[in-house]
């Protein structure tokens, strides 16, 4: 008796999510409060940075440009790494604020590591 062969049929391609600013502004703020580990930030940094940053991300989207897996993957560990810093650099008081948050964004969005060697650094130019 032979035996039968299963048919194979291509992998379905994963097609992309289709992200808007909003979206991604959300998965990096839930990424800075990974990395601040219990501590909050102030209600002024989202006041100064979150619409700019929203506006940024989607006019990138709406020009074509796709947040690829490896750039939500880059851009959340940056996010992660620059709550971690906010946290080092508030020992004594439990919510983070404004004057400490700015320099250690600029910090990140132009040394990190990650987006310097992947590129993803393009999707942090935007914001305050």
């Amino acid at each position: 008796m032979a035996k039968q062969r299963k048919s194979r049929k291509p992998a379905a391609r994963k097609r992309a999510k289709a992200w808007t600013g909003v979206e991604i502004v959300a998965l990096w703020e839930k990424s800075i409060a990974d990395g601040l580990d219990g501590k909050k930030l102030h209600s002024n940094i989202a006041i100064v940075f979150r619409q700019p940053l929203i506006d940024f991300v989607q006019s990138r989207l709406n020009n074509g440009e796709v947040f690829t897996d490896a750039d939500e993957k880059c851009t959340k560990q940056v996010a992660k790494d620059l709550g971690k810093i906010c946290k080092i650099l508030t020992t004594k008081k439990n919510t983070v604020s404004l004057d400490t948050f700015e320099p250690a964004y600029r910090l990140v969005q132009h040394f990190h590591d990650v987006c310097m060697s992947a590129g993803g650094g393009g999707w942090c130019e935007g914001g305050a």
